[in-house]
């Protein structure tokens, strides 16, 4: 398997979990139609969560292109 396959399956693993977690985030905060009379704690929580799970799309984002990048040049 190649370096690049591996990442990308490792990644993907992990966007399939925030993407998840991103659904169950939306739906506390009303997605889902129902009232959830959340604390200052938990909503303060919930973005934290939503600032986190960015910040690892975004560098599997960054780490995929990179590796993809490098593949390509071989």
């Amino acid at each position: 398997m190649s370096k690049l396959a591996r990442i990308a399956g490792q990644h993907g693993n992990r966007m399939v979990v925030a993407g998840c977690a991103l659904n169950t985030i939306a739906d506390l905060l009303g997605c889902d139609g129902v009232e959830h009379h959340l604390s200052a704690q938990q909503v303060n929580g919930l973005h934290h969560a939503v600032k986190a799970l960015a910040g690892l799309i975004q560098i599997a984002g960054f780490e995929l292109c990179e590796h993809a990048e490098q593949e390509g040049k071989h």
